[in-house]
């Protein structure tokens, strides 16, 4: 079963992330339809509907949106630490709704932030780059090796500037 998670991160530095759905996330599966939608979300109301949406392929009976703590913006885009305990899906889709680029840290060998605008979406592969997605979408992302960096969550935006 390929599991799939969707979240939108907030100018109130809060994450909104949905329950995981489990089955057919991928790309020729639920996973298409499911990064489209999200491109058309534009704000935590717009989410809910979209979550209730892919719900109805599911039926899931849970709580199926959690607001995460301002605690996690930072935690929750550094894809290199903890992917699991954080994200625990094969794919997540993740639309930027803070009003400012943000940038995620790659896990890939590569050492890689990936910016990504303010209202752009992106869809993840267990924490790194979901290329067939990108192909599909049309998306280009700016991509920043970073060296050495161990990508600490409270250094994320430090290193975020050193970029702009």
């Amino acid at each position: 079963m390929t599991r799939g998670r969707l979240a939108i991160f907030l100018p109130s530095k809060t994450v909104l992330m949905s329950t995981e759905f489990n089955g057919d996330m991928y790309y020729s599966g639920n996973g298409k339809s499911t990064a489209a939608l999200l491109t058309e979300v534009q704000n935590a109301e717009d989410f809910r509907i979209l979550v209730q949406k892919v719900n109805e392929q599911y039926g899931y009976e849970e709580e199926l949106v959690y607001a995460l703590p301002p605690v996690c913006f930072n935690t929750y885009r550094n894809m290199l630490n903890d992917y699991y305990d954080k994200w625990f899906s094969d794919y997540v889709f993740i639309k930027n709704l803070s009003s400012e680029p943000l940038y995620f840290a790659l896990k890939n060998d590569k050492r890689q932030l990936l910016l990504l605008d303010n209202d752009d979406t992106v869809t993840f592969y267990f924490g790194d780059r979901a290329e067939d997605f990108d192909r599909e979408f049309g998306k280009s992302y700016t991509v920043v090796s970073v060296g050495d960096f161990d990508f600490p969550e409270q250094e994320l935006e430090k290193l975020e500037v050193k970029f702009k």
